[in-house]
């Protein structure tokens, strides 16, 4: 119950390294609908489809996608070396993530809970000091 993905668009991107024919699969996008793009381009290695899930700024391309509905389209725009259709193909409401989704971050907080226990039971058995101001002096030429 602590680990939750917010309010997400769900965001398709094609792309290529000719805008002219992602400005065809931009006109004629119905969202869910994948026809138009296995019509186009399904078989051919130039072009490339990836589904997103934007919630916040990433300062990315993706960017452009927020606050925009189902349906709507953005480009085609220059992106890397080549040109991009984003398409926002549905809203995912907000959820409890998966243990598998989560997994990252319940394993680095239990990382720190036992870095620190570590620590603490290496400062009880060796009775250690730290002297930073000691550090600063040895650099001092």
């Amino acid at each position: 119950s602590e680990y939750n993905l917010p309010q997400r668009s769900r965001v398709v991107s094609y792309t290529a390294s000719n805008d002219s024919l992602l400005g065809v699969l931009a006109e004629s996008w119905v969202p869910g609908d994948t026809t138009v793009w296995s019509l186009h381009f399904e078989d051919d290695p130039r072009f490339r489809v990836d589904t997103m899930y934007v919630a916040d700024s990433t300062k990315s391309v993706y960017d452009q996608t927020i606050g925009l509905g189902v349906g709507e389209v953005v480009g085609p725009t220059r992106h890397r070396s080549g040109h991009i259709v984003l398409a926002v193909d549905g809203i995912e409401a907000p959820r409890g993530k998966t243990f598998a989704e989560a997994r990252a971050e319940v394993l680095g907080e239990y990382q720190e809970i036992v870095e620190d226990e570590w620590l603490a039971r290496l400062h009880a058995r060796y009775n250690a000091h730290l002297y930073p101001e000691n550090l600063q002096n040895a650099f001092v030429e």
